[in-house]
C-alpha cells in the first residue's frame, strides 16, 4: 500500500468516524468519540472528509495518472466537472445536519 493510499484511507475513516459518533452523541445527548463534543465531531468529520475529497480529486487530475489515447495522445478521462464534487458532498452533509436539528428540536 503507497503512502498515499493509505493517508487517503486513514483520512476517510478519521472522517467518517467523527462525523457518525458526533450525529451519534447529537441524537442521544452524549460525547462523541474520544470523548470530543457532539457538535464539534461533527464539524471536524466534515471537515477531513472534505479536506480528503479534495485531495482525492487533486491526485486523480494529476499528469501522471492520465490514461493517454495512443492514437491521439488525447486524455480518455474526461475532466471532471466543478459541479460534481459538490453535487456529491453537500447531500450527505444536509441529511446530517437535518437528521441532527430534527433531532434537537424533539427535545
Amino acid at each position: 500500500m503507497s503512502r498515499s493510499t493509505a493517508r487517503y484511507a486513514a483520512g476517510g475513516f478519521l472522517g467518517a468516524q467523527l462525523l457518525l459518533s458526533g450525529v451519534l452523541g447529537l441524537l442521544v445527548g452524549d460525547r462523541a468519540w474520544l470523548g470530543l463534543p457532539a457538535a464539534a465531531a461533527v464539524v471536524l468529520g466534515v471537515g477531513v472528509l472534505g479536506v480528503t475529497a479534495l485531495g482525492l480529486r487533486r491526485m486523480a487530475r494529476a499528469d501522471d495518472s492520465q490514461v493517454l489515447d495512443p492514437r491521439t495522445g488525447a486524455d480518455l478521462a474526461p475532466p471532471l466537472p466543478r459541479w460534481a464534487l459538490p453535487v456529491m458532498v453537500i447531500p450527505p452533509v444536509l441529511a446530517v445536519v437535518l437528521a441532527a436539528a430534527v433531532s434537537l428540536a424533539g427535545r
